[in-house]
């Protein structure tokens, strides 16, 4: 079945089939996006139509969904749909496989394929490429926002995703004793609205970033808040810097200086808590959505590596 047409089927026992096949290659930042599509793509193939990997914009291989349909049919034309044009034909999937399995087959059997698909083969889970037969996989592309974090030297980097509720919170590492320059540097994606929510936190410094009903402020303990001008995109990945230096703080959105504040003490003395989607004090105050790739410098970046940074995701 096209987009378009529903095809004319001979008489006798024939089977008029659909099939919906979900996009393959995540842009691996983007949990959802505006048009809820363009975080995903499909695979590049070749003129037999076999898959040739993920294009450099959605570089992550994910499991491909496909559902598809069979109807009866005696011959004839005159097939519709109820929703209207063939067009209209749509999926969806809701995930109840088992964590611990579906993480396993997608490491064995997705991202390292090249190991002729074991143990996958049988299973219906595994289907050769015939561009690659037995060979030695591609290069993985080098991370380039890894590649720009790590060339600063950060004390700590945490390169992955975390998911917050509004019920939990993570504990980032201890930075030890005294503390006078340094930057927090985190990506974070907000799907509604919030009201006073921390993205991070330090005490009992009271040094912090919230979100309130679409703008994102920073307070620091001694100096007049900064806030966004506007509100920010929900549902899209956002790049955020803080750094202080001396008794200034800077807070950077997608590499743009949203503001600088001055005032209060130097040096942090005792920062003893920190935190990603929580106010250090207590249990209010939680985020919901997703803070990305956590990373602490003990020296204030500079505009021009913010902004290399940014550039580089």
């Amino acid at each position: 079945m096209s987009n378009t047409t529903i095809p004319t089927c001979p008489g006798g026992d024939a089977k008029l089939q659909s099939y919906v096949q979900f996009p393959e290659c995540w842009d691996g930042r983007n949990l959802d996006s505006p048009d809820h599509r363009s975080h995903m793509a499909y695979a590049q193939r070749n003129e037999a139509q076999a898959r040739i990997g993920c294009r450099a914009t959605h570089p992550v291989p994910v499991p491909q969904l496909g559902l598809k349909t069979r109807y009866d049919s005696y011959g004839g034309s005159g097939f519709t749909l109820a929703s209207g044009s063939p067009s209209t034909m749509h999926a969806d999937f809701f995930n109840a496989w088992d964590q611990t399995e579906l993480e396993r087959l997608v490491k064995r059997c997705i991202n390292d394929p090249y190991r002729n698909g074991e143990p996958c083969r049988g299973q219906g889970l595994y289907t050769p490429n015939p561009s690659y037969p037995n060979a030695t996989p591609p290069p993985v592309p080098s991370d380039r926002y890894a590649d720009a974090v790590n060339a600063d030297a950060p004390l700590w980097f945490k390169n992955q995703v975390y998911t917050f509720t509004g019920s939990n919170y993570q504990s980032l590492p201890d930075v030890g004793g005294a503390l006078g320059d340094f930057t927090v540097e985190f990506e974070f994606n907000e799907p509604a609205k919030s009201t006073d929510d921390y993205l991070f936190s330090t005490g009992p410094d009271n040094i912090g970033v919230y979100s309130n009903a679409g703008s994102i402020r920073a307070l620091s303990k001694g100096q007049p808040s900064i806030q966004t001008q506007g509100e920010h995109s929900l549902n899209v990945t956002h790049h955020l810097v803080y750094t202080r230096s001396a008794s200034v703080t800077k807070l950077y959105v997608d590499k743009v200086l949203v503001g600088s504040a001055m005032g209060g003490a130097s040096t942090l003395l005792n920062p003893r808590v920190w935190r990603l989607g929580n106010y250090f004090q207590g249990t209010y105050a939680r985020w919901k959505g997703t803070l990305s790739r956590p990373a602490f410098y003990t020296k204030a970046l500079s505009a021009e590596r913010v902004a290399a940074h940014y550039d580089a995701r």
